[in-house]
């Protein structure tokens, strides 16, 4: 909000013609003294009130969303993942009203005239910290995040290194749930089923599969890791041709809701009985609705909990309350179903 007044804005409250009120602030001719004072007076009056809600504004917290089309947050499938952003932002903002802030979210590019924008944005009096959703962070993201100068928080994301709070899911521990799931029903040749996307957290879900899976004297080949594309249609013909050249491993550890989705999606057009034939534990949690019928075993992502420790260690931090930084895992759950 600005406190510039316009012509129009004037002309209203006054009951005139615009093309009086230009005349009357540019100081041309055609309007008497009398009305000229009273546009001046409007303006100087107009200008005053705007500085007053200004300077009202509540306190907030900035919910910065990195999109770098990565297609993982920000362009993702439709509906699934747009209602777990959903779900977040309805936690920022009541977490945020709960400490007294109000919350106003930005959206950040991989444009530089975007980010110098919101960084501007961000040195408003009003913004007091910033939640970083980070998901579709890169290392090129690191240098930016230093220049704002507010109290900041990462979600779903860390900067080796350097001192912010963050709050990410604990990887590991999804990844040794659902290899712990398959082993514990006999499965001697499991894969990963990986999207084509390079993040923290499927970066971080790969690295502890490959390690898990030696801990347990498992040989892992790169073969092992197995990338089927981008969206749920591009899983669903990869993993079909898949299934059609290779032989079928006895257990997939899918690593996100798009594999999950697509793999079923594939499976069953290739003819593969589940859990028959092919054992299947899927990471983050998909409605019911989209897996086909099949009741699939999963790991439970808590993204709306996450949100909310978030707010509350930004509100810490803002408030000087503590002087340390903190990282914060949250754990996973595990869901039964019928899929091993």
């Amino acid at each position: 909000m600005s406190t510039k007044v316009k012509a129009v804005d004037i002309a209203k409250k006054l009951g005139i013609s615009k093309a009086t009120v230009s005349l009357a602030l540019n100081g041309k001719p055609g309007v008497n003294e009398a009305t000229r004072e009273k546009v001046l007076q409007c303006k100087q009056e107009l200008e005053e009130e705007r500085q007053r809600q200004l300077t009202a504004l509540p306190e907030a917290i900035a919910v910065l969303i990195v999109n770098n089309t990565k297609n993982v947050l920000c362009g993702a499938e439709p509906d699934l993942w747009s209602g777990v952003l959903t779900s977040c932002l309805s936690a920022y903002e009541a977490e945020a009203e709960r400490h007294g802030f109000a919350v106003s979210v930005y959206y950040l590019n991989a444009a530089e005239h975007n980010r110098d924008q919101i960084l501007e944005q961000l040195k408003q009096p009003q913004i007091v910290g910033v939640v970083v959703v980070a998901t579709e962070f890169t290392d090129k993201d690191h240098d930016w995040v230093s220049k704002i100068e507010k109290p900041v928080v990462l979600y779903d994301y860390e900067i080796p290194g350097e001192n912010y709070n963050s709050v990410c899911l604990d990887n590991p521990t999804c990844v040794d749930m659902a290899c712990e799931a398959l082993l514990k029903k006999g499965c001697k040749k499991i894969k990963y089923i990986a999207v084509s996307q390079d993040i923290f957290n499927f970066t971080e879900r790969r690295k502890e599969f490959q390690r898990y899976m030696m801990d347990h004297d498992i040989p892992v080949m790169k073969t092992d890791i197995l990338r089927m594309g981008a969206t749920i249609n591009e899983v669903r013909k990869n993993i079909q041709q898949y299934f059609e050249n290779h032989e079928v491993p006895d257990g997939l550890v899918l690593e996100n809701y798009q594999i999950s989705i697509g793999v079923l999606q594939g499976a069953a057009q290739a003819g593969i009985r589940i859990p028959e034939q092919l054992k299947l534990v899927g990471i983050d949690e998909v409605p019911s609705y989209s897996l086909g019928g099949v009741s699939l075993v999963q790991i439970g992502t808590p993204h709306r909990e996450r949100a909310v420790v978030a707010i509350d260690l930004l509100c810490k931090e803002i408030d000087n309350q503590w002087r340390i930084h903190n990282r914060v895992l949250s754990l996973p759950y595990f869901i039964n179903g019928d899929s091993i």
